[in-house]
């Protein structure tokens, strides 16, 4: 059994607090990735923005049928939101013309999960961090931009990432 290693509820507390301001910055070590969210406008609203190992990938976000088809970035980072494949109404109409239970055989009534790098609130955010993260670890900016720049050094990968290159490649001459 693992014990969990976060920080005090204080810490949680200025965490919060924290990215409920615009233009301020958290930088987190959760389970050898490195974290950081802010809180940006996005169209007419406000969220938090989550980059995991300084980036967001497009192919980490969209629309999954599990968990299990995930990348591990977006299985512990992003916000996963389930929704139903059609909306009630739709699926009234289509139960007149084929049935319940023809509904039924065509998965008219499974769900899908949505990922977004954004949060809607701190505390969600704080909430999901706490249960799927084993080991969390506050850095200064210092410390960030130095485990970041460690990152891009030749040869370092992130755990979790096969497709990262192991050395940058060698540039063959022409004949």
């Amino acid at each position: 059994m693992s014990t969990k290693q976060h920080p005090t509820p204080e810490q949680w507390a200025d965490i919060t607090r924290r990215l409920d301001s615009l233009f301020d910055v958290i930088h987190l070590r959760c389970d050898g990735y490195l974290v950081s969210a802010t809180l940006g406008r996005i169209k007419n609203r406000l969220e938090i923005m989550t980059y995991v190992n300084g980036e967001i990938k497009g192919k980490w976000w969209g629309i999954y049928d599990d968990e299990s088809d995930m990348h591990p970035e977006a299985r512990l980072f992003l916000r996963h939101s389930k929704r139903p494949i059609m909306k009630p109404k739709e699926l009234k109409i289509w139960e007149k013309i084929h049935g319940k239970r023809e509904c039924k055989k065509r998965g008219y009534y499974g769900h899908k999960l949505f990922v977004m790098p954004t949060w809607l609130s701190a505390r969600s955010l704080v909430a999901n961090l706490k249960r799927r993260c084993t080991v969390i670890e506050i850095l200064t900016p210092e410390q960030y931009k130095q485990a970041i720049a460690a990152l891009t050094d030749v040869g370092a990968q992130p755990p979790g990432r096969s497709d990262a290159p192991s050395a940058k490649p060698t540039q063959q001459a022409r004949p």
